[in-house]
């Protein structure tokens, strides 16, 4: 019972953070376009976070083995909320801001990559059917 309790909590968390990512991944690019009207910014803020994510990818094995996995998923998964959140309340109490968004792809991206290498990781404990 334990085990599936604790399945059900991952897979319910797993849910929201795709879908966050997912409406992070469309949205960033779009409000670029709004800001700036120009695709080849819509692709930059795409490249940044793609090339976060790669670079991290090539330390993020060693942070992983640091720190513990479960605890890290749900800390990048926060980091990941806070900065998705951050660009609509600097936006309604500053207006558009173009570098904003250029932040949040590249951090996110660097959290994003965590969150993948730990997730990988933890997932062997997790589903693991014996005791």
């Amino acid at each position: 019972m334990g085990r599936n309790r604790d399945f059900i909590i991952f897979w319910i968390g797993q849910t929201i953070s795709v879908l966050g990512d997912s409406s992070a991944l469309v949205a960033m690019p779009l409000l670029v376009l709004q800001v700036t009207g120009s695709v080849a910014q819509m692709g930059l803020v795409t490249a940044s976070a793609a090339i976060c994510r790669v670079i991290t990818g090539l330390f993020a094995g060693i942070i992983v083995d640091h720190f513990d996995r479960r605890r890290l998923m749900v800390c990048c998964d926060i980091g990941l909320a806070l900065l998705y959140g951050s660009i609509p309340l600097v936006w309604w109490m500053h207006g558009p801001q173009k570098w904003l968004i250029f932040l949040v792809a590249g951090v996110g991206g660097s959290l994003g990559m965590c969150f993948s290498v730990a997730y990988v990781a933890a997932s062997r404990n997790l589903f693991c059917l014996s005791p």
